[in-house]
């Protein structure tokens, strides 16, 4: 309808028949998803029988710690889970601590409150996935358990015990309800790291092809390689809960993971290596050949574990028959065009030879080889701390607690604790 906004449109298809695509999750949703809601609603539900069986104060905490811990993934779930429970356990210690530190001394109190609040926001910014989290919550169970017993401070010791029994009946219940309603989570996560890791080295392979044949990739597609290698090391924590720690597949992705990384800047420093090129012989450019060749019929090697063994021990053999023809090219010197030819030679099989040794690394660790967790080369992706991010964190949540604790006191608030 023209002059009509967008919003208030109504989707048509062709015919004339409603179109509900854009709705699609809610009336039709996937079965994963659908079974997700009715296990976190199940388990909500008995979490909250069992606070009103208990009669406990505020049942509502034990629902609400479900829906809070339930995530997509069974690994996910328990990961948090345990994160939460942790830090419950060091919120409501710390909350008694101080509480019993500074009893009645309400300007002694709120101070080493925000310091323990700055702190933990800051510890949570130098650390990833749900550990984040537990210094997080660590932070405010502290502060809930701690003003809500700042007027009775007698009574701090009942209000942690609350408080940690509606989070650990909340945890218990999503637990168990996700054991029953989840089975076979090991088989699925290691399909799911195996099917992630060969779409990356796949897409690393591509660029890297790509690059030694002179048609350099876009950087969106470099990034997405990297964003894909890093999102992976970041979830393998929660495949590892799922699979179990003695599953090879999830022990060695994260070395996987590091070597492609490795394995793609080794492709990106190749580039500058071949602009700078100018003539080299037909056995150098035979060995390029050979690795593009490689390269372009690796993605269809990495899903038979047979195959990806022969794979590696080609390029084992490859990288032998690299690094014994750069060999000559070291022994030549001078001018004229032999030598100039020698040196272009040494500086394209050298980086050959650096390129298939980060292979030789990566098909090492895909294949969960024993060989490559003793090697003294770090594999592991890891991110560096960014201090400037955790300073200024810490001290923003120290800053923002004082200044709601100075209007609270000024202004006689009685709803200032909340």
């Amino acid at each position: 309808m023209p002059g009509c906004p967008s919003s208030l449109r109504r989707p048509v298809s062709f015919g004339g028949v409603p179109d509900f695509s854009s709705v699609r999750w809610l009336v039709a949703p996937r079965l994963a998803a659908l079974g997700f809601s009715v296990r976190t609603t199940v388990a909500a539900l008995l979490a909250l029988a069992i606070a009103f069986q208990m009669e406990l104060g505020e049942p509502q905490w034990a629902p609400m710690t479900v829906w809070i811990v339930a995530q997509g993934t069974r690994g996910e779930s328990i990961s948090k889970a345990r994160w939460r429970i942790v830090g419950t356990l060091a919120g409501i210690v710390s909350a008694v601590a101080l509480i019993a530190a500074v009893p009645q001394q309400a300007w002694l109190f709120f101070p080493l409150l925000a310091g323990w609040i700055g702190l933990c926001t800051a510890l949570g910014t130098l650390v990833h996935n749900f550990r984040s989290y537990a210094f997080v919550l660590t932070a405010y169970t502290c502060a809930i358990v701690s003003l809500s017993a700042v007027d009775a401070s007698d009574q701090v010791f009942d209000l942690a015990m609350a408080r940690g029994t509606y989070i650990l009946l909340g945890v218990v219940c999503e637990m168990a309800v996700a054991a029953v309603f989840v089975p076979n989570v090991a088989g699925r996560a290691r399909e799911t790291v195996r099917a992630r890791l060969q779409e990356i080295i796949s897409q690393s392979a591509a660029a890297v092809r790509a690059i030694l044949l002179h048609r350099s990739p876009p950087e969106s597609d470099l990034h997405r390689i990297l964003s894909l290698a890093f999102t992976l090391n970041d979830r393998i924590e929660f495949s590892a809960i799922e699979a179990g720690p003695g599953e090879s597949v999830v022990r060695y992705a994260r070395g996987t993971l590091g070597q492609v990384v490795r394995f793609t800047s080794r492709g990106l420093g190749m580039r500058s290596r071949l602009a700078a090129v100018g003539n080299v012989t037909t056995a150098s450019k035979d060995i390029l050949r050979a690795v593009v060749d490689l390269l372009e019929r690796m993605p269809g090697d990495l899903g038979d574990p047979v195959r990806t063994v022969t794979l590696h021990g080609e390029v084992q053999a490859l990288y032998a028959r690299c690094s014994a023809a750069g060999q000559p090219t070291l022994r030549l010197a001078g001018t004229g065009s032999e030598a100039d030819s020698a040196v272009d030679d040494r500086i394209m099989l050298q980086g050959l030879a650096l390129l298939l040794m980060e292979l030789v690394h990566m098909l090492g660790c895909y294949a969960a080889d024993p060989a490559e967790m003793q090697s003294p080369v770090p594999f592991r992706l890891v991110r560096p701390a960014d201090w400037r991010a955790t300073i200024a964190n810490g001290a923003r949540s120290f800053i923002a607690v004082i200044v709601a604790v100075l209007i609270w006191e000024v202004t006689a608030w009685p709803e200032g604790a909340v």
